[in-house]
């Protein structure tokens, strides 16, 4: 049973992302930008353009957009599934680095289960700004490099 202890936990983190996801299609389907989004969509989608000037003070942000709009076009939905997407990937990752600190896997879900509950998390979820990507690349960034 303890061969798969790792697997039961992290089928169980994948439930919970599954779960909040009901309550998240509930807001994922406003339509129109929010913000600066309108803008950010705009300059992902000119990133590669040879003819446009190239703005690149945000270029994760950008590359990350230009791929989330040739998977899901070019539409209001684009970057709010990726960062869906993200939200989920940024659970995971959160229980992996407690995994690796505490090294119990039942106590390792309660981290992972703080962030999955953080409304200030849920918010930005479904917003169309960088903080699940710049989360994903800051914990990928711990699990790599700690």
């Amino acid at each position: 049973m303890s061969k798969y202890k790792f697997q039961l936990f992290s089928v169980t983190v994948f439930f919970i992302y599954v779960f909040l996801l009901y309550f998240h299609f509930g807001y994922i389907d406003k339509i129109g930008f929010g913000g600066d989004a309108g803008l950010y969509m705009e300059y992902s989608r000119r990133v590669f353009d040879p003819s446009s000037d190239p703005i690149m003070f945000r270029p994760f942000f950008y590359l990350y957009g230009n791929l989330s709009q040739k998977i899901f076009g070019f539409n209001d939905y684009a970057i709010k599934i990726s960062d869906l997407i993200l939200f989920g990937l940024n659970g995971y990752l959160t229980f992996i680095i407690s995994k690796k600190i505490i090294r119990n896997s039942f106590l390792s879900l309660i981290p992972t289960l703080l962030y999955f509950s953080n409304p200030v998390v849920n918010l930005m979820a479904t917003a169309q700004i960088t903080t699940m990507l710049s989360t994903f690349l800051v914990l990928i960034f711990i699990i790599f490099f700690f």
